[in-house]
């Protein structure tokens, strides 16, 4: 269990075999100013509150009384997505995942559901501005002073992977966070992530993930399965993360009630550089 500044490298082989090593994350304890996550708290956690399940592999398998009173049954058992059994014996024709309170600000590469089919039939780029930076502007613009200086610790700590992202990120300005390196935010509430890879991120870079809280709780730590390795991630410490190897939260347990555990991630969609 990480709890202090330190560099983790994994080892991998290149096409000839040969050894190398590459970076699993660089923590930072206490480097980011605490009134930073004050901000972070009033802009976020009111929006968090609300579930949605729309976080597939990252909700866990899908079980039955964490989507709705009126479902009975789920089609696919033990999947991550699944069409779903009412009390009246009929069947959804769409597919769910685990109720989770999360939220994605920023901008994103996927179109709201009530846009798809006109996107579909118009062979439109469907990116957008996500529902909470456009319909809050004043909280958004709140957090942004968090988002700026995470990104200068990423170009501070990984010059070179930093300046690949920032590079792909200012090719669709209108869909990068404030000229960073970022074009997302994943805003997670109490939530234990189930292990998993995030999907659609930048494939050659790197996320930045925060806590703010309140209260006070034990646990929550990112945690590597396949690396016998966790991190004590809490409010002003810095994480840079590789996002594409399997990664998960431990067990978060309440010390005071209420608390508050919101993750923060950063991070760039790297299907936004086609929307042009």
């Amino acid at each position: 269990l990480i709890k202090e500044d330190a560099d983790v490298y994994r080892m991998t082989k290149d096409s000839q075999s040969n050894k190398k090593a590459k970076l699993l994350f660089i923590f930072r304890k206490n480097i980011l100013p605490r009134n930073m996550f004050k901000d972070a708290l009033i802009a976020f956690k009111d929006q968090t509150m609300k579930t949605g399940n729309s976080r597939g592999k990252a909700g866990g398998h899908v079980q039955v009384e964490q989507i709705s009173p009126n479902v009975v049954a789920l089609v696919s058992p033990d999947k991550f997505k699944s069409r779903v059994v009412y009390k009246d014996g009929s069947v959804s024709n769409y597919y769910v995942s685990n109720k989770v309170k999360s939220l994605i600000a920023g901008y994103y590469d996927r179109p709201k559901l009530r846009e798809k089919s006109d996107i579909l039939k118009n062979d439109k780029i469907p990116c957008r501005t996500t529902v909470f930076t456009q319909n809050f502007p004043a909280k958004w613009k709140m957090v942004l002073p968090l988002v700026e200086t995470a990104n200068s610790l990423y170009a501070r700590f990984t010059p070179e992977a930093h300046a690949e992202q920032f590079a792909l990120a200012s090719k669709t300005p209108q869909f990068q966070i404030e000229k960073t390196a970022f074009s997302t935010i994943t805003v997670n509430h109490n939530w234990r992530t189930a292990c998993h890879v995030d999907e659609g991120d930048y494939r050659n870079g790197y996320t930045v993930v925060l806590v703010a809280e309140e209260g006070k709780f034990d646990g929550g730590f990112l945690a590597y399965p396949q690396f016998g390795v966790a991190v004590d991630v809490r409010e002003g410490d810095f994480m840079l993360q590789d996002p594409h190897q399997y990664h998960c939260n431990t067990a978060i347990t309440p010390m005071t009630e209420p608390y508050t555990r919101l993750s923060i991630i950063l991070y760039y969609r790297e299907n936004i550089q086609n929307c042009v």
